[in-house]
């Protein structure tokens, strides 16, 4: 079976940009097209946007974990967090929305799961018959803590 890599940051608006970046790396180490790296920069960014907007109350902050692994021929990322959803916020007009929309465009598949202890997206791209590698160091370049998982 192959090897998972897991990362985990606090859910703020700093943990972002280095997981979009994890993401990407993977993505690249694995093979990926420039254009496909770049969907699945975009789409992790996305749901990691939205876990830092949505997943907590206000002033509240949780974790956020990002996994990629290799199945069936496929990179699947999955961002998760242990939020309640969707919080409601003051009644100001919220204009976003096209995140979603792009994501299930920019995937093979895309699954959104929302329950008591949390949400889960999970994204698929297709694979140029590699594999995500395990030992390429990269939980250690994007200053979070994560694990390998076997």
């Amino acid at each position: 079976m192959p090897a998972t890599l897991h990362v985990t940051s606090l859910a703020r608006p700093e943990c972002v940009r280095p997981l979009r970046d994890f993401a990407a790396t993977i993505a690249s180490d694995a093979g990926l097209s420039s254009k496909q790296v770049y969907a699945v920069k975009f789409c992790v960014g996305e749901a990691v946007a939205n876990v830092v907007k949505h997943a907590y109350a206000q002033g509240k902050s949780g974790p956020v974990e990002l996994s990629a692994r290799e199945a069936d021929g496929e990179l699947v990322m999955t961002v998760s967090d242990h939020g309640s959803g969707r919080v409601r916020r003051s009644k100001r007009v919220d204009h976003s929305g096209f995140g979603l929309g792009f994501m299930t465009r920019l995937t093979d598949g895309c699954t959104f799961t929302a329950a008591a202890e949390g949400t889960t997206v999970e994204m698929l791209f297709p694979l140029p018959g590699g594999k995500v590698r395990a030992d390429s160091g990269l939980l250690l370049d994007v200053g979070l803590r994560g694990r390998v998982a076997a």
